[in-house]
């Protein structure tokens, strides 16, 4: 029981966690796709056709699946293509065939399966491994953005190929800005998850500090009996010192 409210602390509420997902993962993709379909056919002509009401559609029906199931890894997976599933029957119900002709829609089936088989390996081997495959997601999630301006670069350069699309300095400097900020959030979250699973320990009016931070604390300062802590995800066990009021 005290685990399990620890978690639903952690977690927090039904909405909350909708909110993390949807904007944490299931938009992500659909957000870069409406700004790209919107600056390509024009604010009238696309907010008029259903394309941005059944994307948007799509990512919210993924962010509540993933945020109330707490099923196995498999499921995740499946649960991150719910978005390009159910978009991609809405439109290919109205556009038929042609639907699969644009690169944009391809790239959401990439992105959303590429980001659920990184997720379940989170889950099935947590860890050291982990943390490298979070930064790896967020790399990945990262590059959406990067994807889609290279499309919409495309789009609207007919001579520009993957051959010569890096022969641009301006697209080879935000290739690789892009894909240094993935690495930095990523390492960033890294770090705060460690801190939320060593919050996770604390019990009733206890502020637990690492062993680490514990070296750089003042003498004045009075701290308890240092305890390891089985943190989920870690291999090894956190030494832990609470701070005593």
């Amino acid at each position: 029981m005290k685990e399990l409210t620890l978690e639903r602390r952690i977690a927090g509420s039904a909405l909350t966690r909708f909110l993390q997902e949807l904007f944490g993962n299931s938009a992500q993709f659909p957000v870069a796709n409406i700004l790209f379909e919107l600056l390509l056919e024009g604010p009238h002509r696309y907010l008029t056709a259903p394309d941005a009401y059944a994307i948007s559609l799509a990512a919210l029906v993924q962010a509540h699946y993933l945020s109330r199931s707490r099923a196995g890894p498999m499921r995740t997976l499946w649960g991150n293509l719910i978005g390009p599933a159910l978009y991609t029957a809405i439109e290919f119900s109205i556009e038929g065939s042609v639907f699969f002709a644009s690169p944009n829609h391809i790239a959401y089936w990439i992105y959303a399966a590429a980001i659920g088989a990184l997720r379940v390996s989170r889950i099935a081997r947590p860890g050291t491994h982990a943390y490298l495959v979070q930064v790896i997601e967020n790399i990945a999630r990262a590059s959406i953005l990067l994807t889609m301006y290279f499309i919409f670069e495309m789009a609207g350069r007919p001579d520009l190929t993957l051959a010569n699309l890096f022969n641009d300095r301006s697209h080879r400097f935000i290739a690789l800005a892009t894909l240094l900020l993935g690495l930095s959030v990523g390492l960033a979250d890294v770090t705060v998850n460690t801190a939320k699973r060593l919050e996770s320990s604390a019990g009733p009016g206890e502020v637990p500090i690492s062993a680490t931070v514990a070296e750089h604390v003042p003498d004045a300062a009075r701290l308890g009996t240092l305890r390891l802590v089985a943190a989920k995800g870690k291999q090894l066990p956190i030494e832990v010192f609470p701070v005593l009021q």
